[in-house]
């Protein structure tokens, strides 16, 4: 998986096209993209690859879901995750026996399972073990 934020500036280091428009201005239209070439294809929805910061699909998924095809649905993350695991068993040579398991993504899981929490990111950091500064998700020392 690759955030938005991340997708952007890798594009725009491999293309060499650089842009100062903000990135909710383009990634929603080269998601579109990627998803109708990939459905055009027979790929599954690489988009679904994309996801927030705090790990959850967000709107330039969705919209791309529609693109591809998909109806409006009630748990865009669910769909998401059915989507990821698609594209594993396409192209992920590591697969657990059995071809794997539709899963959220593991910074995600615990945001949805939070009450009245949309997202969870700085609550399921873990703080460095020498200066207690928050690190995404791993208890490992500051640089």
């Amino acid at each position: 998986m690759i955030t938005t934020k991340e997708l952007g500036e890798r594009v725009q280091e491999v293309s060499g096209a650089r842009t100062t428009v903000l990135l909710q201005h383009w990634i929603t239209k080269l998601l579109d993209a990627v998803a109708t070439q990939a459905a055009a294809a027979g790929e599954p929805p690489l988009a679904s690859l994309v996801v927030r910061p705090d790990g959850g699909a967000g709107a330039a998924y969705g919209r791309s879901a529609r693109t591809a095809g998909d109806e409006a649905v009630a748990d865009l993350d669910a769909l998401a995750a059915q989507h990821r695991l698609l594209c594993y068993q396409a192209f992920a040579e590591d697969l657990p026996d059995g071809g794997g398991r539709v899963t959220l993504t593991p910074r995600w899981r615990p945001a949805r399972s939070a009450p009245g929490r949309r997202s969870s990111v700085r609550s399921t950091s873990a703080r460095c073990t020498t200066s207690r500064c928050r690190s995404a998700g791993t208890a490992r020392l500051c640089d």
